[in-house]
């Protein structure tokens, strides 16, 4: 089970209707100077805790960059993930999709080939998606090449179905459960070292074998993270993803769609 989350990663970019997310700029009313002192305290004491909940949590952050070895997708995956309310925000710019619609294997019916390279070309290539107040809120944005927002939905998740997500996400999304991952040897079996060009130590561990159907082959940093992964079909490189990772303030701003005009969708 655990090989599956860098798969699911890598599969993730390879599709091109998987939704992401746009934020907009994020405004703070300041408390009025008018009223009763009352009001003045208590307009002072909801500032400091919204101020406290942007805080209260710092954002995990990642980005992936992926691409198949014969250049069929190409995709840049951003990852926003508050580790105290879990709220998580994903973003996927499928930039490769249209260029590369025209060497997708054919089928030999050129009909459905057509239909295909079509699909491709007209899917949503750069999206967003939020889960918000513990996975009990979803806002789906799609935006244009530039990555201004045109048009989104948002809708509420059954209870039920939303915690079945938010554990999913403490298990498989945080920095603390994607380093436990690739540390199970019954799983990911050491496969050496490399230095790279300015000297750091990279930890390889693989699942598979190269003579295999498959087989995933990874790169450690000293945080345990993989900063780079590597998918071989039948013995050939399918598909090289690079990642970073960093550690960042809530400013308010993230998580925030105000500025976004959204269909509310009824799904529960």
């Amino acid at each position: 089970m655990k090989r599956t989350i860098i798969g699911a990663a890598v599969i993730a970019v390879m599709v091109t209707s998987i939704t992401t997310y746009a934020a907009t700029n994020f405004q703070q009313g300041n408390a009025s100077n008018q009223g009763t002192q009352n009001l003045v305290a208590a307009g002072t004491k909801q500032q400091v805790a919204a101020k406290a909940n942007q805080e209260e949590g710092s954002i995990e952050y990642s980005k992936m960059t992926y691409s198949t070895d014969n250049g069929s997708s190409k995709s840049i995956t951003e990852t926003w993930l508050n580790t105290k309310t879990l709220d998580l925000r994903e973003d996927i710019n499928n930039f490769g999709v249209a260029e590369s619609a025209d060497k997708v294997k054919k089928t030999g019916d050129p009909k459905k080939d057509e239909k295909i390279a079509a699909a491709m070309k007209n899917s949503p290539k750069y999206t967003s998606t939020y889960k918000e107040d513990m996975g009990k809120h979803i806002v789906n944005i799609i935006r244009d090449d530039k990555g201004n927002a045109v048009n989104g939905n948002e809708y509420d998740v059954a209870q039920e179905n939303a915690k079945s997500d938010v554990q999913d996400i403490q298990k498989n999304r945080t920095f603390a459960a994607i380093k436990a991952s690739y540390a199970d040897p019954s799983v990911w079996k050491d496969a050496g070292t490399e230095i790279t060009s300015d000297g750091k130590k990279l930890k390889k561990v693989q699942s598979g074998d190269m003579n295999g159907e498959e087989m995933h082959l990874l790169y450690l940093n000293e945080d345990g993270l993989p900063v780079k992964s590597e998918v071989y079909v039948n013995g050939k490189l399918f598909g090289v993803a690079t990642t970073e990772y960093k550690s960042l303030q809530d400013d308010g701003k993230i998580f925030d769609t105000s500025g976004v005009k959204l269909q509310k969708l009824e799904i529960k």
